[in-house]
């Protein structure tokens, strides 16, 4: 009898201890995050607003660009290395059955997506990012795409926020597709010399 009660009472605190564990962050700032005490959390606890080092918010609504494939394996994420590598359809789970469970095609480079919720993995300690396109389209075989680690995805350029400081690459490449518009009369000499001084610090690195 004794043992039964020491039993119950015991699965009783596990009861409410599991209870007490974190569900959701109402903010948490990226730099913290692998330092958080992933006991505290369930696995999947929700961030309602994510601030990044740079200061940018992020949250339900805003708007990210699917950028370029990091073409690396080094953690043999994927089989080609020329996939994205943080980057999937369908919500995050454990089992992937989505047409694109090794990574997006390279071909989704430069879409808009939007971010519908933002999870923190108590295991990895990695913030996962589920989204929708800003198109309404469908990501593979249905409306969500996931970014299975947020932290790496902006690390290694496949993810940009729209407050991420343009490259000489990005820059030098505007400015040939501006003077290409000039040349064709589509641009006015003005527009021309507006969008050359304002990428002029870029391009020299005085940025």
């Amino acid at each position: 009898m004794k043992k039964s009660i020491t039993i119950i009472i015991t699965l009783m605190l596990i009861s409410v201890s599991y209870g007490q564990k974190k569900e959701s962050h109402d903010t948490i700032y990226m730099e913290s995050v692998r330092s958080i005490n992933a006991k505290n959390h369930k696995v999947r606890a929700s961030v309602d607003v994510l601030v990044l080092e740079d200061g940018t918010i992020l949250e339900k609504g805003s708007k990210l660009i699917l950028a370029t494939p990091s073409n690396s394996d080094y953690e043999k994420v994927e089989n080609t290395a020329v996939n994205f590598t943080q980057v999937f359809g369908d919500r995050f789970s454990l089992m992937q059955a989505s047409e694109c469970s090794s990574g997006l095609e390279p071909t989704w480079s430069n879409t808009a997506i939007i971010i519908d919720e933002i999870k923190l993995h108590r295991k990895s300690k990695d913030l996962i990012v589920n989204f929708k396109l800003e198109n309404g389209g469908r990501v593979c075989s249905g409306d969500y795409g996931h970014i299975i680690n947020f932290q790496k995805a902006l690390d290694r350029g496949e993810v940009v926020h729209l407050n991420s400081p343009m490259t000489k690459e990005e820059a030098m490449e505007k400015l040939m597709d501006a003077k290409k518009l000039l040349d064709l009369d589509v641009m006015t000499q003005e527009e021309y010399d507006t969008i050359k001084l304002k990428l002029a610090p870029i391009l020299k690195g005085d940025n």
